[in-house]
């Protein structure tokens, strides 16, 4: 049986300060304030293997403007929440 690893802020800063620092594919779940971190990011995050995240999460990841490659489980909260910010702006 697998644990999560989870994703934290203090890792997320570090992958900000120097991207090759950190293998964002290793994790399954992030913390929120890892998210808001990590929307900051003007570049590619690759966070295809993310098997949970709270809907804050969701909404931080939601605002990243740069290119956002994540699981089927995490597509959807995302997509949940980019259509909520949408209605907000529109």
């Amino acid at each position: 049986m697998s644990k999560d690893k989870i994703l934290t802020k203090a890792i997320a800063e570090e992958f900000l300060k120097d991207e090759d620092s950190v293998d964002l594919t290793s994790f399954t779940s992030i913390e929120d304030a890892a998210a808001q971190a990590l929307s900051q990011h003007q570049g590619w995050l690759y966070l295809a293997y993310l098997t949970s995240l709270s809907d804050k999460a969701a909404e931080a990841l939601a605002q990243h403007k740069g290119v956002l490659n994540l699981s089927d489980k995490a597509k959807e909260p995302v997509g949940r929440a980019r259509k909520r910010l949408a209605k907000k702006k529109g």
